[in-house]
């Protein structure tokens, strides 16, 4: 716990900050978006952490040619870098909008679906959580200016089907940011566990932890299927086809 507290006190004093040195050094990018990642002007790959040490490493091993096409402080790469963040952009479209209507229903499906799976409820409620919430809004409605809500509310999709399409997408979403932070990290380490899911198939249960350069993260990594017999050759083989 201490160690955990001293680390990310370190880590914080560092420059947290993007430095627009970095630009030109590595061709990564800031994105003035909020919760952005320095993106790299040459993949679009991102890094989780603003730290010089992880642009670095990611130019050096991935772009190990553009310092010997486009040396450094020299003119050539002043005018590729300039190409490359005009492209990004462009590409980008780097235009504040607010949401339509329709990502904003596609927002709240989200959010309920969500809410269904923390609390582990089934999805065939979701129709019924939108009847409770309308008839609460009809209920509360004083003026015309909730009659516009009300008629959203009606438009968000909240089907069974609907949702496990929703969590599966969340899902997929959730692995990923963990993967990529494991990525990122210089080390981590795994704990495995055994469980059995509602429908009596044993699951192997795969959490992670790792130094995402600000503090000690724990996240389940992955569920695998363990169909036959729990033995070490089996979780060894499933773990080694999981990486």
């Amino acid at each position: 716990m201490a160690l955990s507290k001293t680390m990310k006190r370190k880590v914080d004093v560092e420059n947290r900050s993007f430095n627009d040195d970095w630009t030109e050094k590595y061709a990564f990018i800031m994105p003035t978006f909020r919760n952005a990642s320095p993106v790299c002007l040459i993949c679009s790959e991102t890094v989780a952490v603003a730290k010089e040490y992880n642009l670095r490493r990611h130019h050096n091993t991935k772009h190990s040619n553009f310092k010997v096409s486009y040396p450094e402080q020299s003119e050539a790469r002043q005018r590729k870098i300039a190409t490359l963040k005009s492209a990004y952009s462009r590409a980008s479209g780097i235009i504040t909008r607010t949401l339509t209507d329709q990502e904003r229903v596609t927002c709240a499906s989200l959010q309920a679906a969500w809410a269904l799976c923390r609390h582990n409820r089934p999805f065939t409620e979701s129709e019924v959580l939108k009847e409770c919430i309308i008839t609460v809004l009809e209920e509360l409605a004083s003026d015309k200016s909730m009659d516009r809500i009300i008629a959203s509310v009606k438009q968000v999709p909240l089907s069974a089907s609907t949702n496990a399409r929703r969590v599966h997408v969340l899902a997929e979403q959730v692995q990923k940011a963990v993967i990529d932070g494991v990525k990122e990290a210089k080390y981590f380490s795994l704990a495995i566990d055994e469980s059995t899911d509602n429908t009596d198939i044993s699951q192997l249960c795969v959490f992670v932890r790792y130094f995402d350069g600000k503090e000690f993260r724990e996240e389940l990594l992955a569920l695998l299927p363990l169909e036959d017999n729990t033995t070490a050759d089996i979780i060894f083989g499933k773990l080694e086809d999981f990486f």
